[in-house]
């Protein structure tokens, strides 16, 4: 849906803070289909009613004192599941009282918040947020993210083709279907496995598991773990967010054994639960 119906002219905004905000919003999109919508709670600083920037993924920008209030109250209400109709409600209240030049900034970071809310796929809300800055703004935006995506696979492919390790797991990708199926098995008789098991998943369907997990948890989990799982589970993600998980492993300092066993746990319940809906299956 769409949460305003008259938008202002995008001449009258300057061009370049509106392409930073809504690749905020897109940002923060891919963010929370990473890490889950409770990851953004980060990104909100609820004393000081304000965005902060902190994560090297999260890209800064100069917001207006206006906008820091707007999008940080948006994203605390998306955050703690307030409902869906109170969050437009209040985004349109704070557009209405706006003034002419942030206008159209603010409607557009709140129609970006509102798809996170709802789980709009990325391209869709790109495409989106586009069509909110007009023909001539839009297309250059679309533009600009779609060489900004291919450069970022690029990068991935080089790192890949430059690390042995990964190239090593995913050239067994296809050899593992058989220790898979194995471990698809003895889960299907009611056995219990363990997390270092989960290794034994091809890297789409152990992706599957790990969509859903908060990056809090995965960096516990993964603290007690030998290195080749950890390498594992890192060619799952692209290499900022890998290089992120580590960073927040090696700075989190020591933890309680039974925090690292919840956490595991938490992943293999995860698993357990998408093998029993079938999405993950034997392979012939």
């Amino acid at each position: 849906m769409n949460l305003f119906n008259h938008l202002p002219d995008p001449k009258d905004s300057d061009k370049k803070h509106l392409f930073e905000i809504a690749a905020f919003t897109l940002q923060l999109a891919e963010k929370a289909r990473k890490e889950g919508i409770l990851a953004l709670d980060d990104i909100t600083d609820r004393e000081k009613l304000e965005i902060a920037f902190f994560y090297s993924d999260i890209t800064p920008v100069k917001f207006t004192p206006n906008e820091h209030y707007v999008f940080s109250v948006l994203l605390s209400l998306v955050v703690d599941a307030a409902d869906a109709d109170l969050v437009h409600d209040i985004a349109r209240n704070y557009v209405e009282s706006a003034d002419a030049p942030e206008k159209l900034a603010i409607m557009i970071g709140a129609e970006g918040i509102a798809g996170i809310q709802e789980g709009v796929n990325l391209q869709v809300l790109c495409s989106k947020l586009a069509s909110m800055m007009g023909f001539d703004f839009g297309r250059e935006f679309f533009a600009e993210q779609n060489k900004a995506n291919l450069e970022k696979a690029k990068r991935i492919a080089a790192f890949r083709a430059g690390n042995p390790e990964l190239r090593k797991i995913e050239d067994d990708d296809e050899s593992s279907y058989e220790k898979q199926n194995s471990l698809l098995m003895r889960i299907a008789n009611g056995e219990k496995i363990k997390f270092e098991e989960l290794s034994l998943l091809n890297i789409r369907d152990l992706q599957k598991v790990l969509s859903t997990i908060k990056g809090s948890d995965l960096v516990l989990a993964l603290k007690s773990t030998e290195a080749e799982m950890q390498a594992r589970v890192f060619s799952c993600f692209t290499e900022p967010y890998a290089e992120i998980i580590k960073n927040e492993m090696d700075f989190s300092g020591p933890v309680k054994l039974k925090d690292v066993g919840k956490a595991q746990a938490l992943i293999v319940e995860n698993a357990l639960h998408l093998v029993s809906q079938d999405e993950i299956r034997i392979h012939a």
